[in-house]
């Protein structure tokens, strides 16, 4: 059985939150493999609310996106 280990990590704030849509819908716009690539976004809890609305941006099916917050266990 063969499966994806990848995954991408990366963090930003509010200052930088459109920007950070930019290489991640880049990423996913040129991934190829049939299953989903993990991306995880460590970013400020004020941030988490706003999840809906980054991943309707990358907007990329192959990408399994989640906002995760600074310091949380999950």
């Amino acid at each position: 059985m063969e499966y994806n280990k990848t995954l991408i990590v990366t963090s930003f704030d509010e200052k930088y939150f459109k920007y950070a849509c930019v290489p991640i819908k880049t990423l996913g716009m040129n991934y190829s493999r049939s299953e989903k690539l993990k991306v995880r976004c460590l970013v400020p809890e004020n941030l988490q609310e706003r999840e809906s609305e980054f991943i309707k941006i990358i907007n990329q099916e192959n990408l399994d996106t989640l906002l995760q917050i600074i310091g949380s266990k999950d």
